[in-house]
């Protein structure tokens, strides 16, 4: 599935450190609030997973 180019940005985050679910609900990045929609097409497109309260970057596997 390809991204559009808004989601970039949010994938370069996920490089960095992955987003953790707040305890209030939602999703953040530090402070920076991350929207359901953003992390439900993260991981439909398969380029992220949840694993436990974090959402972690899936390592891309060359030539794919």
């Amino acid at each position: 599935m390809r991204l559009a180019p808004s989601y970039y940005k949010y994938l370069s985050l996920l490089k960095l450190s992955p987003f953790e679910r707040h305890a209030g609900g939602g999703w953040r990045f530090g402070t920076r609030r991350i929207a359901y929609s953003v992390v439900d097409r993260l991981t439909a497109s398969g380029r992220a997973r949840i694993e436990g309260s974090r959402l972690q970057l899936v390592a891309q596997i060359e030539g794919d």
